[in-house]
């Protein structure tokens, strides 16, 4: 289970998430819904480790992931808000790459990017540089990346909807959790278990 603990960032005194707190049980798909600037990101950084928060918590399974940031990184999975990828390569070349870099054994990667690949209707452009992709392509790239090490808390961020559930089909392990950011109530409604509400800093 993953809990967040009066998560707060202050810059300059002032407050851009400010004292939040909710979590992502086993099963679950949670939405964490708000406007723009409402501090989303900055809340999905924190948990993320990308940045340190001002003061609160992230505990995975009642304990601090600051305790083994090794061990919560190698059980997270992220997808960022942009799909910024190498272009020149391909689909399958770019989840080959992230493989190595999470030293997972090769027939390994093979085996799980074309069945993530095939997930997400991406089979039949495996070879194909991602240069030729959609924006919506990309992010199913990203996605595959991300459940790739098969994660025990993935975070699909921003993925098209209609691959939310997709998401949660791939994840198997029993203690997964799904969290999922965005602005559209209508959205979450259909896929999440569960929906909190970050509104704007004062």
């Amino acid at each position: 289970m993953l809990e967040i603990r009066g998560l707060t960032k202050q810059y300059r005194n002032k407050a851009v998430v400010d004292d939040v707190s909710f979590t992502v049980r086993p099963g679950e798909v949670t939405g964490y819904l708000g406007p723009n600037g409402s501090g989303k990101s900055t809340t999905v950084k924190m948990i993320t480790t990308l940045i340190e928060p001002t003061r609160g918590q992230v505990l995975i399974d009642g304990r601090d992931i600051r305790s083994d940031l090794a061990a919560f990184k190698q059980r997270l999975g992220y997808v960022p808000e942009e799909p910024i990828l190498y272009s020149y390569l391909t689909g399958l070349e770019y989840l080959q790459l992230m493989g190595r870099l999470r030293r997972l054994s090769a027939p390994r990667v093979e085996r799980k990017a074309n069945e993530l690949l095939e997930l997400f209707s991406l089979g039949d452009y495996r070879h194909a540089p991602i240069s030729t992709y959609s924006k919506g392509m990309k992010q199913r790239v990203l996605i595959s990346a991300a459940l790739l090490h098969d994660p025990r808390c993935p975070d699909p961020r921003r993925a098209p909807l209609r691959h939310r559930r997709d998401v949660g089909d791939a994840v198997s392990a029993p203690a997964d959790g799904v969290g999922a950011c965005g602005q559209d109530p209508s959205s979450t409604s259909r896929t999440c278990s569960k929906s909190w509400r970050k509104h704007a800093p004062r």
